[in-house]
């Protein structure tokens, strides 16, 4: 991941919230109009069908926030809300098993 990833992931740790990067008061004036950075609105967030997959040994993702973004997210635009015992944040990438259990078999019509 970049710096400023990494940067506004520690923002949105520290502040408790879930908004835009946050670039100091002078450059949030330009690039959004207002001295703050805004709050993510995901009541807003219709489309694209999301399908949701969250991994109880996740330390990036832990369960209050996953539930946190569930009950924010308008139900109809969740199409899947999938939870796997002993998965980290990275093993949906790199995972032995993801393949077939997360990819395969949940969107494949074949199998």
């Amino acid at each position: 991941t970049s710096v400023n990833n990494m940067i506004h992931w520690q923002q949105e740790i520290d502040h408790g919230n879930f908004g835009w990067h946050n670039y100091g008061k002078s450059q949030n004036e330009k690039k959004y109009g207002q001295a703050s950075a805004p709050q993510y609105n995901l009541s807003n967030f219709v489309s694209p069908p999301t399908a949701l997959f969250a991994g109880d040994r996740d330390a990036l993702a832990d369960p209050a926030d996953v539930e946190q973004l569930i009950s924010a997210t308008p139900v109809k635009t969740l199409v899947n809300i999938s939870y796997f015992n002993d998965y980290a944040h990275m093993d949906f990438v790199w995972g032995l098993n993801a393949h077939t259990i997360l990819y395969i078999k949940q969107y494949n019509p074949i199998v």
